[in-house]
């Protein structure tokens, strides 16, 4: 898997980006809710109560200041996977739902 990503940096493509993965590796997948909302609270900046796309982008770099950007279609395809009432954004419980469905994988 590492070879991946020195391919891909080499190119100058960045892998695709798994949340489910990622929630596994960061601990979050097996959090509480109460967990989901406190990190689902740091990414959205606006101070809305929602993740929107501009800020799924750095979704990332929330989690440590060197990481990449999330790519357009790493963007289209978190959003499209955790916003469950089609208002394009992911709320709170949407991501605590995020974080519960990575259990199981």
């Amino acid at each position: 898997m590492l070879y991946i990503h020195i391919v891909a940096r080499l190119l100058g493509t960045p892998p695709k980006f798994n949340h489910q993965s990622f929630f596994t590796q960061a601990g979050l997948s097996n959090r509480s809710c109460a967990d989901g909302r406190s990190v689902s609270s740091v990414l959205e900046q606006g101070c809305s109560g929602f993740t929107q796309a501009e800020e799924l982008k750095l979704f990332l770099q929330s989690f440590s200041s060197g990481a990449r950007k999330l790519t357009e279609a790493d963007t289209k395809d978190l959003l499209r996977t955790g916003d469950q009432d089609g208002d394009s954004k992911i709320g709170m419980e949407e991501f605590c739902s995020l974080m519960k469905r990575s259990e199981e994988v």
